[in-house]
């Protein structure tokens, strides 16, 4: 618990006062969790979350949105489930060797940085026998924030996580709702947000997993710049 650093205004108190009570606050929390794991249920209070734009660069504009970056103030609780789940899904996607080996991002050992440096190496490999090497980018804007839930549920299904796990999921994202906190006001809106809500770091490993197979270079790289069937633990 002493992870979590920041907290959501709708928590009953701050996350300092959490971090502190934590050895009372703790047990109690996990029974919720795995409460919440055995009912495929995702709390209908935790979906609620805060916006808040920040400005990407000082001197940017300020009048074109798309110099500011949305950040999503969740509930303390609803932080610290999101990384229980990602610790079991990425140990069951890893021990089932569900992602493809050469996908980088969002994954320890795997950055994308590793990813340039092999496609750099792959490169010249080819060139030195005097052969033609041809490198295919595609800039997918704000791929994750708009991903088909659908197709979610269904890359999920493929990589073996059905039942109650992939219930879960499906609880977790659907019915939820934001508030936009402007400079001098917040505005609320009255129904759940938009049909392909934002993709939370845990989901976007098992989303990218079978890109390769729509690839027709025998040795395809894909990588990702932008974070099981859960158990109770």
């Amino acid at each position: 618990m002493n992870r979590i650093h920041s907290g959501s205004p709708y928590d009953p108190c701050t996350h300092h006062i959490l971090n502190k009570a934590s050895f009372i606050i703790a047990p109690q929390l996990r029974k919720i969790i795995n409460s919440s794991f055995e009912s495929a249920t995702f709390p209908q209070s935790w979906k609620h979350g805060e916006i808040n734009a920040l400005l990407k660069k000082s001197m940017a504009d300020r009048k074109d949105l798309k110099n500011f970056r949305p950040i999503a103030l969740l509930s303390f609780p609803a932080k610290f489930i999101e990384k229980a789940v990602n610790r079991q899904l990425t140990r069951f996607l890893k021990e089932n060797c569900t992602l493809d080996p050469s996908q980088s991002g969002f994954r320890s050992n795997h950055s994308t940085e590793i990813a340039l440096i092999a496609a750099t190496d792959d490169i010249r490999t080819i060139l030195d026998k005097g052969e033609t090497a041809a490198l295919i980018l595609l800039d997918l804007s704000s791929a994750f924030d708009t991903i088909c839930h659908h197709t979610l549920r269904s890359r999920l299904s493929n990589a073996g996580i059905c039942y109650r796990a992939l219930d879960w999921v499906t609880s977790f994202l659907t019915g939820r709702t934001q508030t936009v906190r402007l400079p001098h006001s917040v505005r609320r809106p009255p129904k759940s947000i938009a049909p392909y809500p934002r993709v939370r770091p845990s989901a976007r490993p098992s989303s990218m997993s079978t890109w390769p197979c729509l690839l027709t270079s025998p040795d395809p790289t894909t990588s990702t710049s932008s974070h099981t069937p859960m158990t109770p633990s």
